[in-house]
């Protein structure tokens, strides 16, 4: 059997921001790593063997 991992998944309640285009990395990293939003997001932990594309 393969070793166990976990995919975190974030689902945010607050909006994207306005004018921001979804793949700007620098913004995302900004969004994800902003208290409000991670305090007031729901997060869903899953047991994971492999990632898959």
């Amino acid at each position: 059997m393969g070793q166990l991992g976990y995919a975190v998944l974030v689902f945010a309640t607050r909006l994207w921001p306005e004018g921001a285009e979804p793949g700007d990395v620098e913004t995302l990293a900004a969004f994800t790593s902003d208290e409000d939003v991670l305090t007031s997001a729901a997060h869903v932990v899953l047991p994971a063997r492999s990632l898959r594309s």
